[in-house]
């Protein structure tokens, strides 16, 4: 298939039941560690400037204060689940205001 020249592409994923949402909590830890995410949503400053790599735009989505946030969808009728979320390695990276 031809690549667009028109724009970027974006992958939005969704986790649903606890295991969907453990599954991609492991998964967004390690798409951080690949992209070099920090865990507060910061890219490092040597990674931001000189690199022309920005396949990172495909998971995350870049606020207007430079914080990268996963384009995830996490649904479970148990809020423990989510909230357990905000423990690991990546919980800042997760914006607070949208988790109840």
């Amino acid at each position: 298939m031809p690549k667009s020249n028109s724009g970027s592409r974006e992958c939005i994923s969704m986790h649903v039941g606890q295991a969907g949402v453990q599954m991609g909590n492991a998964c967004w830890e390690l798409y951080c560690l690949e992209h070099g995410i920090q865990p507060d949503g910061q890219m490092p400053s040597d990674k931001t400037l000189g690199g022309g790599d920005d396949s990172f735009n495909t998971f995350f989505s870049e606020t207007g204060a430079g914080k990268h946030v996963p384009r995830a969808v996490f649904i479970d009728l148990e809020p423990t689940v989510i909230g357990d979320m905000l423990h690991p390695i990546n919980k800042s990276c997760f914006q607070r205001s949208l988790i109840p």
